[in-house]
């Protein structure tokens, strides 16, 4: 079916749109990618694969205000918290005003209340409930929950099957554990290389996504024994397609706060142990016998919970029973129709 356009513009105000960086940049590709609008991106940091215009932050303010100008221009999106002062520009112009609420931010709450005119796209459930707790009224809100792309071995049983084999040497005494995702503190990975250091040598750690340099300055602190247990692979397009190859024994998820379980879902999809951080956006996607939950913030919740939970394992067809149930609960497309939708309608 052929989608209908509509003349409406919205634009978007994104620190970054690549969409290896993240979640949030991910989502953003989607929308702009198949809506029946149309969007303009404007960035503040490069990266090889953002999409959009770049702009500098400090002539942001002077872009936009061209911008608002066309009386096509419907409305401006915010993705990050730090261009909500950018909300009462587009009221000036009496745009609509948006923002995608991607995650519970502490002592944010008395913001969101106070702008008055702003709607906002929730990602989950748990994000819902978190901005009506703010004091946002819930007809100021939409719940639109993330969606995922499965990897491509969960078409069918035996494809599926096949690539969880992968994962599984025949030597059930060395483990390797996986963290997907920015390698940022508040993601909780020096929480998860601390835990590492409680766990035997039976136990490594790799990590694939962008590192910064307060990660960086962290490494360097950590004793050449634990070191030689962690493998850094940086930044990989599709991770999940290549996680059994590389031995994963399960995916680790230590968050301290997140509004959308994305990595988690990917996870689930793709049929992996998974140990995460006891949070409501987890619980909300997560709660299947595969997952094991710890204490945000504790590497002795971790560790612990790793070593009672890590060889508890299941029958190929749980794992495809759980897959099959979140691909079909996280559809990119129903997520994609359900942001077109609302960007018509509003």
């Amino acid at each position: 079916m052929v989608m209908k356009m509509c003349d409406s513009v919205f634009i978007h105000l994104s620190k970054c749109s690549d969409a290896t960086a993240g979640g949030a940049q991910k989502i953003l590709k989607e929308i702009v990618s198949k809506s029946a609008c149309k969007h303009r991106v404007f960035y503040c940091v490069k990266k090889d694969n953002s999409i959009g215009e770049y702009v500098s932050f400090r002539f942001l303010f002077f872009k936009l205000l061209v911008a608002l100008f066309d009386k096509n221009v419907r409305g401006v999106v915010l993705h990050n918290r730090i261009f909500l002062p950018m909300a009462f520009l587009g009221q000036l112009f009496n745009k609509k005003v948006i923002f995608i609420c991607h995650a519970q931010y502490p002592r944010w709450g008395g913001v969101f209340k106070l702008i008055y005119f702003l709607k906002y796209i929730a990602v989950s459930d748990s994000v819902t409930r978190y901005l009506i707790g703010c004091g946002v009224s819930e007809n100021r809100i939409k719940c639109i929950p993330n969606g995922i792309r499965p990897p491509k071995y969960t078409k069918n049983f035996q494809l599926f099957k096949k690539e969880r084999l992968k994962s599984i040497s025949g030597n059930d005494i060395k483990i390797k554990l996986i963290y997907i995702g920015r390698l940022a503190q508040e993601k909780g990975v020096f929480d998860l290389i601390n835990a590492l250091s409680l766990l035997d040598d039976n136990f490594s750690l790799c990590f694939i996504g962008p590192a910064g340099a307060e990660f960086s300055s962290f490494f360097e602190t950590l004793d050449e024994e634990l070191k030689s247990r962690i493998e850094i692979l940086g930044v990989i397009k599709n991770p999940f397609e290549i996680v059994h190859s590389i031995g994963a024994g399960a995916i680790v998820i230590p968050s301290h706060h997140e509004g959308f379980g994305l990595v988690m879902a990917e996870a689930l999809s793709a049929g992996i142990k998974i140990f995460a951080s006891d949070i409501p956006a987890f619980r909300e996607i997560g709660e299947s016998k595969i997952v094991d939950f710890f204490s945000p913030y504790s590497p002795n919740s971790i560790a612990d919970k790793i070593k009672k939970s890590m060889y508890r394992d299941f029958d190929f067809e749980v794992y495809w029973d759980v897959s099959k149930h979140v691909r079909e609960k996280y559809s990119i497309g129903a997520m994609c129709k359900a942001y077109s939708d609302y960007f018509s309608s509003i």
